[in-house]
């Protein structure tokens, strides 16, 4: 049988790839949004709104602030 601190350090390394895992797609998530916003965002910057830009690239940086 296996002994139980070998066991809690499965366990625990097992959470803590769970743990990644569900930031990993958190992350994707994100990525997915961004990719949705790129056309709207190409659209704007076509019609020459500046500030629009501008709040984009705040909102891509506090988004991968994770």
């Amino acid at each position: 049988p296996l002994p139980v601190s070998l066991l809690k350090e499965v366990i625990k390394n097992t959470l803590l790839v769970t743990l990644q895992l569900s930031q990993r797609m958190e992350a994707l998530l994100v990525v997915l949004q961004l990719m949705l916003m790129v056309p709207i965002a190409l659209l704007h910057l076509v019609t020459g709104l500046e500030k629009y830009q501008l709040s984009l690239i705040q909102l891509i940086l506090v988004q991968f602030r994770l």
